[in-house]
């Protein structure tokens, strides 16, 4: 069951090409992608819509040549190579004959851009193209800090906020607060949140401070060491769906070891809010497992699940929904699940305990 939520208005666009025969369970119609639309903006940029159910407003719709901002182009769904209703949006640059030719020829792009220390993956790879900023607006927060005072700094939507503590930097400090996509992907299982952010110092006027990138972050994080930055990020229920928020944690990039290290974390539910301590700048996200743990037909194994008679979502007593498998792949899903739960538990009875008995609904 999905909210409605409001329709956000978007550049208005010429639209390209779109596939509207796919039906869901059907896995590589389109190689993948399902129903999709793509938009040709004008300015060497498409934009992808994909594994929609229905493009325009609902079956048999068709798209005028040119759309703006507040028409409906689809509706979300989960056709093609996809595991539930969700929209593959993607950006791609043109390969420079003004046409659509596909995502092999017209490369995918990062439309947050590359802000990392190191080159650019995207422009190096051979499966993309160097990243721009590409949004209308940028959410960049930069703000002057008096490092005697301390200071707190939030992003445009109010969904993220760091606090500088007093005295944890000597002068003047001009601090950047830049929200955007994870600097690498999730690990042991954990899922984004959206709440990926960069902080980094833009300029430091302090006596004996010096200039350079690395002797700059160097002596930043030695001053902060004692009066770690405190962070704190909100969420909404509708960015935790599947997610156990009890094992939310707040994670930082670690550009040396190309790895997420946990930070110290607090979540309270009730407000919806975690809260993090940090003593390095750098690039952070907030993550969270899923509540059902992975089963045997994940993503990246090559055996697909068997299909059942009849399309349908099956539940187990576990409370993991299952597209179109066995009654023997929940079950094995819920044995996982029991096992997962014995291991981080101290009590032998909830080990020895007879399994529960499959509650079925379709």
């Amino acid at each position: 069951m999905f909210e409605l939520v409001e329709n956000l208005p978007g550049r208005a666009g010429r639209v390209a090409a779109t596939l509207s025969h796919c039906v869901a369970g059907d896995r590589w119609c389109n190689g993948g992608y399902g129903n999709e639309v793509i938009l040709d903006h004008g300015n060497g940029y498409f934009t992808r819509y994909a594994h929609l159910a229905h493009i325009g407003g609902g079956p048999g719709a068709t798209l005028p040549a040119q759309v703006g901002p507040g028409d409906v182009i689809g509706v979300m769904g989960s056709t093609g190579n996809s595991y539930g209703a969700h929209l593959h949006f993607a950006v791609h640059r043109d390969d420079g004959n003004g046409r659509w030719d596909g995502g092999e020829q017209d490369k995918p792009v990062d439309p947050f851009g590359w802000t990392g220390v190191q080159p650019d993956p995207w422009a190096q790879s051979e499966d993309g193209a160097a990243s721009r900023w590409l949004w209308l607006h940028r959410p960049n927060v930069e703000m002057f800090v008096f490092g005697s005072q301390g200071a707190t700094l939030a992003d445009l939507a109010g969904a993220i906020a760091v606090t500088l503590p007093p005295g944890a930097l000597s002068g003047q400090v001009r601090l950047e607060l830049a929200p955007g996509s994870p600097a690498g992907l999730p690990q042991d299982a954990q899922r984004s949140l959206g709440r990926a952010f960069w902080l980094r110092v833009l300029d430091w006027y302090a006596p004996g401070a010096q200039t350079g990138t690395d002797a700059l972050a160097a002596q930043l994080d030695q001053a902060m060491t004692a009066r770690p930055l405190a962070l704190a990020l909100d969420y909404a229920d509708a960015d935790t769906r599947r997610l156990d928020m009890t094992r939310a944690i707040v994670q930082r990039w670690d550009e040396a070891s190309q790895t997420w290290l946990p930070l110290p974390t607090s979540v309270d539910e009730r407000t919806r809010t975690v809260t993090a301590e940090a003593n390095q700048l750098g690039h952070f996200d907030l993550q969270a497992p899923l509540r059902c743990p992975p089963t045997r037909w994940s993503q990246t194994t090559a055996t697909m699940p068997p299909p059942i008679s009849a399309p349908s979502t099956m539940r187990c007593s576990a409370g993991c929904s299952i597209r179109r498998m066995t009654r023997t792949g929940c079950a094995l899903t819920h044995r996982q699940e029991k096992r997962a739960a014995c291991a981080s538990t101290t009590s032998p009875r909830a080990c020895a305990s007879p399994p529960r008995s499959m509650g079925w609904t379709a």
